[in-house]
């Protein structure tokens, strides 16, 4: 998922960051992040995203993140929302 690179044999870091990454990947990463068309709470969600991407706690930076991705991928009209819950549109 781009986290670690493989370098001459080495491995390395390759994202320290979720600021690291292009908005697009992780719009897409977060969609696919997602399981099914379960309605799902935007906390867990965001939580989800994280640990798919390999990070192990959730802080500011990610929590913001994450809010800021719902709300691009609601307006792509890729998220569906019900209040504090989201789903992939249909």
């Amino acid at each position: 998922r781009g986290i670690v690179q493989g370098e001459g044999g080495m491995i390395r870091l390759e994202t320290r960051s979720i600021e690291d990454y292009e908005r697009d990947f992780l719009k897409d990463q977060f969609v696919a992040s997602l399981q099914g068309h379960n309605w799902t709470e935007r906390e867990d969600a965001i939580v989800g995203i994280a640990r798919w991407l390999g990070f192990q706690r959730t802080g500011k930076l990610i929590k913001d993140t994450g809010k800021s991705l719902i709300n691009g991928l609601i307006r792509d009209g890729r998220l569906e929302t019900d209040a504090s819950l989201i789903r992939r549109s249909k």
